[in-house]
């Protein structure tokens, strides 16, 4: 993919003046470290800022891991715990069911969770998706993933890109990250 956040931010504006009473709907898959975040949040403030309006926003893959009391209810919660962020670890069914709503009705807001680094926990209701917010960028690791409920996720999104980065970048900056949220603390 392209990692021009102009050029996929007129791409997306472009398709939603097609079809303006619908909500547009954007997936985002990478590996981790690869600047998904990032990447997203700058398509939805070039979108917002050509549009004059608040009309993009973010939502997190992120938001719908399963909390850390949901992994010790698991078969293996030692296992659940050392593999968060695997596939298995997340709640998928209520993300696409999140996705659903949004497609179904687009004059309506909605919650989506989010999720705090540094708690290891999502905070339910934590992004307000209102009815101006006709662009939804998702982001995530398992957007793409063609296997269970993850292919209705995947599917029900009108574009999908994967941001490919190399490896040593990724891992340069997740190290960051898990020093800045203390998660590199062996103390």
């Amino acid at each position: 993919m392209n990692a021009d956040p102009i050029a996929h931010a007129n791409h997306l504006l472009a398709s939603h003046l097609k079809a303006p009473h619908r909500r547009l709907l954007a997936a985002i898959a990478g590996i981790p470290g690869s600047g998904k975040s990032t990447f997203a949040a700058r398509i939805a403030a070039e979108i917002n800022a050509s549009a004059n309006d608040d009309l993009a926003i973010v939502v997190s893959m992120d938001g719908w891991h399963l909390a850390k009391a949901e992994l010790d209810t698991l078969l293996d919660p030692a296992e659940a715990h050392r593999r968060r962020g695997a596939p298995f670890t997340f709640d998928p069914p209520s993300l696409l069911a999140f996705v659903r709503s949004l497609r179904l009705d687009p004059q309506k807001a909605f919650r989506a969770p989010s999720f705090d680094h540094a708690k290891g926990d999502p905070e339910p209701d934590a992004i307000a998706v209102l009815p101006s917010h006709r662009i939804v960028i998702f982001e995530g690791l398992y957007l793409h993933l063609e296997d269970d409920v993850w292919r209705d996720i995947h599917g029900a999104m009108d574009e999908t890109w994967f941001l490919a980065c190399p490896e040593e970048v990724a891992l340069a900056r997740l190290a960051k990250r898990h020093v800045e949220t203390g998660l590199g603390n062996t103390e």
